[in-house]
C-alpha cells in the first residue's frame, strides 16, 4: 500500500511539472508571435517610398504648413501628414517637417495640450515631435522661446508634455 501512495505523489509531481513546461512553452510561443508582429510592423514602417508617394507626401506637407496657423486642430493636421510622410522618412527631407513642428510649437502654444490625445493615439508621432524639437534646425532663438513657454506658460493638463519638451533641452540646438 505504501507503494501506491508513493506512485500517486510521483504522478502528481509529474503532472505539475508537465503543466509547468506547457506554461513555459505557451509563454515562448506568445513571445515569438509578438516579436514576429513587431518585426513585421517595423519593416513596413521603414520601407522606402516610391517617387509618387514622395511627391504626395511633399505636397501634403506644403499644403498643411499653409493651414497650420488657421486650423482648429493644427497638431491633428500635422499628424495626418505624418501618416503619409512616415514611409518616406528615408527619402524625404526632415528639414521641412521639423521646421513645421518648431513653428507650430512656438507660434500656436495655446494648442500644445492637444498633444495629450496624440501621445495616446500615435506615440510614434509624439516621439518624432520631441526629436524634431531637439534638432539643430529649430535654432537657438526659437528653442529658447519654446523652452520658456514650456517652463512659464504650461497649460493645465499639459504638464507632462511640457516636461517632455524641456527634457529635449538636453539635446536641444547648440547654434
Amino acid at each position: 500500500m505504501a507503494m501506491a501512495v508513493d506512485f500517486s505523489i510521483s504522478h502528481e509531481r509529474s503532472v505539475n511539472f508537465y503543466r509547468y513546461l506547457r506554461g513555459i512553452m505557451n509563454i515562448l510561443i506568445v513571445a515569438v508571435l509578438i516579436l514576429c508582429q513587431a518585426f513585421r510592423a517595423e519593416s513596413s514602417t521603414n520601407r522606402a517610398c516610391d517617387n509618387q508617394e514622395y511627391q504626395k507626401a511633399e505636397a501634403k506637407l506644403e499644403s498643411a504648413v499653409k493651414k497650420l496657423q488657421s486650423v482648429e486642430k493644427p497638431w491633428t493636421e500635422l499628424q495626418s501628414v505624418f501618416k503619409t510622410w512616415e514611409p518616406c522618412k528615408l527619402k524625404f527631407q526632415d528639414e521641412a517637417f521639423i521646421e513645421a513642428i518648431a513653428n507650430l510649437t512656438s507660434t500656436r502654444w495655446e494648442k500644445i495640450q492637444d498633444l495629450n490625445e496624440i501621445k495616446l493615439k500615435n506615440h510614434t508621432f509624439y516621439k518624432y515631435i520631441l526629436y524634431a524639437l531637439g534638432n539643430d534646425i529649430v535654432g537657438m532663438e526659437r528653442w529658447k522661446r519654446i523652452s520658456t513657454l514650456a517652463k512659464d506658460k504650461c497649460p493645465a493638463g499639459a504638464e507632462r508634455i511640457c516636461e517632455d519638451i524641456l527634457k529635449t533641452g538636453d539635446i536641444a540646438p547648440a547654434n
